[in-house]
């Protein structure tokens, strides 16, 4: 019922994203909650959930550091069961950094249809890595980032700072 009663309200806020230009050297922070849609922050975003997740996109500079890549100011879009970070720029594709509610049993079925996934142990309750991606279960939440240009470890770096 509350699961329900979440998606309802995420259907109604869909399209609330909003956002604002900034410079490439900003460090803002974009802002998800359930309940409002606001932008914050220099050249930041807001996003409403319907999930139980309730966060912030990973600041640009973090990001762009540990990549190595020249990124724009985050877009924050809700989906079904959390928040969506989309990084424009850098290799050409877009980075992205979701963290979504998640089952153990989910995961792994979502590492067994990946294609050369490899086990990435001491990160959260599960991880597994392939090739631009990195996906980690870690209380429940599912991060999971997509950085095409990225190599293994830089991805797991970046899943260390910004894994919640």
């Amino acid at each position: 019922m509350r699961r329900a009663a979440g998606i309802l309200v995420a259907l109604l806020l869909v399209g609330a994203c909003s956002s604002s230009k900034s410079n490439n050297n900003a460090s803002p922070t974009t802002r998800v909650s359930q309940t409002t849609t606001a932008t914050t922050g220099v050249g930041s975003t807001s996003a409403a959930t319907s999930a139980a997740i309730s966060s912030e996109c990973p600041a640009l500079s973090v990001v762009a550091t540990a990549l190595g890549e020249s990124l724009r100011v985050p877009t924050a879009a809700n989906t079904n069961f959390g928040v969506l970070c989309t990084y424009s720029g850098g290799s050409g594709t877009p980075v992205r950094i979701a963290y979504e509610q998640d089952t153990t049993s989910a995961f792994t079925s979502a590492e067994a249809s990946v294609r050369g996934a490899e086990k990435v142990g001491g990160l959260g309750d599960a991880a597994y890595t392939a090739p631009g991606l990195i996906a980690v279960l870690n209380s429940g939440t599912g991060l999971r980032i997509t950085a095409p240009a990225a190599t293994r470890a830089q991805l797991q770096a970046l899943a260390r700072q910004v894994m919640r």
